[in-house]
């Protein structure tokens, strides 16, 4: 507030409050009765303010308006900033529409600030996404730098994407876009950053550890960004049902299949029975595994008499077979 206005203010309220120090005097009292017209009640100035509109009125500003709360008294700020408005300005705004304020002290002021409905770094992604020229069936944006753009109340939260320049063979970009709702006159905001594409990859719903099985209902799907995906990766649900996790593995994470196995049904050292089926020619013998083993699993096992050591194929728990010609010597 400038020096001369607090003068101005100064005086006007030791004018304002002369007559009622000399009315206090009874000697120098006018000892004629008039009917003085009363003085509109005084009003309050609000500590601070809110608007969801483009405008401000004085109901604002000051708590007891009366009729003349709804006059407009002051465009207001952007949507998701705030205005202050100092003594000056609010004392000057009062008595130009018949509003009675008097300030409590020249420092008097008050913030408004304008709500506003935020779009976030992701949303903004996403729309960018749907909008932006590509030949990615699947795709996401990922921006250089994080954005929050102030939409007017109830406003639409569409934009309007402006000057692209994109690079197919690396997929960086940059734009301009506008909120729908935005101001004409506000000035749209460059972006930029990269389109990348996304595979659907099957995933745990949970962490699991060795040992569970995993059911159909433990499978979700999520999406990667492609050089994210190894080779090996695990793309089809139906490789994990039935599968064990051969370490601990955390969920909504890409699979490769030797993070999988089938669950361990013969172990090592275990005895189990070798079996060898022919057309006319069923033999056994007893062994010891040298490996685990899951069902259809080929673990190498040792005939206990012959000490030869044979591959088999994991039936049940202790129960191998040899399925390869030739090599019914491993039972002599």
């Amino acid at each position: 507030m400038t020096k001369p206005f607090a003068l101005a203010l100064t005086l006007g309220l030791a004018l304002v409050l002369a007559p009622v120090a000399h009315a206090a005097n009874p000697v120098a009292a006018n000892p004629v009765a008039v009917n003085p017209v009363p003085p509109a009640p005084l009003v309050s100035l609000k500590a601070n303010g809110t608007v969801d509109g483009a405008a401000i009125r004085l109901g604002d500003l000051f708590d007891g308006a009366g009729a003349h709360a709804d006059d407009v008294v002051a465009k207001a700020p952007a949507p998701g900033t705030s205005m202050l408005f100092d003594v000056g300005w609010l004392y000057s705004t009062a008595r130009a529409h018949g509003v009675n304020w008097l300030p409590p002290s020249t420092e008097s002021a008050i913030r408004i600030q304008r709500n506003a409905t935020v779009i976030e770094t992701t949303e903004l992604a996403q729309q960018l996404a749907d909008k932006l020229p590509s030949t990615l069936p699947l795709r996401r944006v990922e921006l250089d730098a994080q954005f929050r753009l102030y939409v007017p109340v109830g406003g639409s939260t569409d934009i309007t994407v402006q000057k692209v320049d994109l690079k197919p063979e690396t997929g960086r970009f940059s734009a301009e876009v506008r909120v729908a709702s935005d101001d004409p006159d506000a000035a749209p905001v460059h972006v930029s950053g990269r389109i990348v594409g996304l595979m659907t990859v099957p995933v745990l719903a949970r962490p699991m550890m060795p040992g569970e099985v995993v059911r159909a209902e433990d499978i979700t799907t999520a999406d990667f960004r492609v050089d994210q995906i190894q080779a090996g990766g695990i793309m089809d649900p139906r490789e994990l049902v039935g599968e064990t996790p051969r370490h601990p593995l955390r969920a909504a994470q890409p699979l490769r299949a030797n993070d999988v196995q089938v669950p361990v049904v013969v172990k090592r050292n275990d005895l189990v029975l070798i079996v060898l089926e022919k057309p006319g020619l069923y033999l056994t013998a007893e062994g010891r595994a040298l490996e685990d083993g899951g069902k259809g699993n080929v673990i190498r096992v040792t005939n206990t008499q012959s000490k030869r050591t044979i591959d088999a194929v994991v039936l049940a728990p202790g129960q191998v077979a040899i399925r390869a010609p030739g090599i019914q010597q491993a039972y002599n």
